[in-house]
């Protein structure tokens, strides 16, 4: 029967793919398999980081309740090693510490690493630092964990109890140590992964919003009744090039059952493109009419972001009162007239190139 080390060291070459869940699941039941079967007290897993203006070593597994601070690898002076865990880490190198004489770590002025052949006292281990707040460490192993060659991290577990090197915890450790390098790429490429998914996912539903619809292109006119009707014809006339009959939508030709205004709206809101003759004669004096300005709102609604220039309907009106929109200039077409004489070939040329920008149809004529 396979081991759990091994079990795991097979799991982890096995998936391609951890959710968070997942992670929480692996980390628990190894913190419980060691604590129960190893004895451990307690079980970290660090990896480099910038701390502040230097790189450092931060907690991202760990089995007691509190995480451990993150810490640098060298203390100010520079010249001493924060810890036996930084020490591991900066050298590369696997220690089993004990202390030389029968003590804690943490009162022990000197050390023994069982890794070595044969062990002997290794002046190189600086003093034991107290990560978790468990007392009584009485050894402590330490196993660089490696990332393209190179480490980026560490696995330590401590003992309260004075630990021989015996081969079952020995290849069992080594083997968690490998299972638990595959499972830190995996855990950050499926973070990874699931960030992209995400964007991606916005990506669509940006483009779900955003792409022309797949109805077959009909454009809506709105004009006052007391509209200057040779307007409205050169409108016709000028859409006649771009569009069949059947795609040209005049409010006041809707021949459908129920409410008029009912029916506005859902021509509206099904028309690709717009057209506002926005103004109306009120006492031979031009005003813009305000139904045909709540049907240019809800067109500019549908079709454009509330803030932006209006790009799928084209906003016509008289040379009058004050423009009730911040649109820019060139994006409102204004009916060109000679001492109140419309002239409709400016208009229909006018008006023709901007439904060419707006449409990308070339016309018929």
């Amino acid at each position: 029967m396979k081991s759990f080390g091994e079990e795991l060291l097979h799991f982890s070459q096995s998936v391609d793919y951890l959710t968070d869940e997942n992670v929480d699941n692996i980390k628990q039941m190894l913190f419980n398999y060691l604590k129960k079967k190893a004895d451990a007290a307690t079980i970290e897993i660090c990896v480099e980081a910038p701390i502040g203006n230097s790189l450092g070593l931060i907690y991202t597994w760990y089995s007691e309740a509190n995480q451990p601070p993150p810490h640098p690898i060298f203390h100010e002076s520079g010249k001493t090693y924060y810890g036996q865990t930084s020490f591991a880490y900066h050298n590369n190198r696997s220690l089993w510490i004990i202390s030389s004489v029968d003590s804690e770590l943490a009162q022990a002025d000197h050390y023994m690493n069982l890794l070595r052949s044969p062990p002997v006292d290794d002046d190189e281990i600086p003093p034991f630092v107290d990560y978790t707040g468990c007392q009584g460490i009485q050894t402590s192993i330490i196993l660089p964990l490696i990332k393209k060659g190179r480490p980026h991290g560490v696995f330590n577990i401590e003992f309260l109890q004075r630990l021989k090197i015996f081969d079952k915890l020995k290849e069992e450790i080594y083997n968690i140590k490998s299972a638990i390098e595959t499972l830190l790429e995996l855990e950050a490429t499926s973070s990874l992964n699931r960030d992209n998914t995400k964007i991606a996912i916005k990506r669509l539903e940006n483009i779900s919003r955003e792409t022309s619809s797949l109805r077959v292109p009909s454009v809506f006119i709105a004009f006052a009744k007391k509209h200057d009707k040779k307007v409205s014809d050169s409108i016709a006339r000028v859409l006649n090039n771009f569009f069949s009959s059947e795609q040209i939508v005049f409010w006041n030709k809707i021949s459908e059952s129920g409410n008029i205004n009912e029916q506005i709206l859902k021509k509206i809101s099904f028309a690709t493109y717009g057209i506002c003759y926005l103004s109306e004669n009120v006492d031979n004096h031009f005003k813009d009419n305000p139904n045909v300005l709540f049907e240019a709102g809800m067109l500019h609604a549908l079709a454009n972001d509330p803030l932006a220039e209006p790009t799928k309907w084209i906003p016509i009106r008289e040379n009058a009162e004050n423009i009730p929109f911040d649109f820019s200039t060139e994006r409102i077409l204004v009916v060109p007239r000679n001492e109140g004489v419309f002239i409709e070939q400016l208009f229909e040329g006018e008006l023709r190139e901007m439904l060419i920008k707006m449409t990308g149809i070339t016309p018929r004529d």
